[in-house]
């Protein structure tokens, strides 16, 4: 019995990842159309900073999302040791 291209997608869709910058609205979207099953990663956005990034992961994780925020910010200058730390408590406690 073959496996028709439709459940081959859905499958796919099922463990996809779905990526979403924290733009205006895009919390709503994702209510909308993902179920809280569905992983979302949440990309920094060099224009809104990684602040955008931590609250719009914080949010949807508060919804039952499971999250993974971008942090490609970490290493930037100005990062010390202890917003580094703060950083990393505040992603771990929820």
């Amino acid at each position: 019995m073959g496996v028709s291209a439709g459940s081959t997608i859905s499958e796919l869709l099922r463990c996809s990842r779905f990526d979403v910058l924290p733009l205006d609205g895009i919390e709503d979207e994702v209510r909308e159309h993902l179920a809280t099953d569905v992983k979302v990663t949440v990309a920094a956005s060099p224009r809104k900073g990684l602040e955008a990034t931590l609250e719009l992961s914080e949010r949807l994780a508060a919804a039952g999302y499971p999250v993974v925020p971008h942090l490609f910010t970490f290493n930037e200058v100005g990062s010390t040791e202890r917003w580094r730390r703060r950083t990393l408590s505040r992603l771990t406690h929820r």
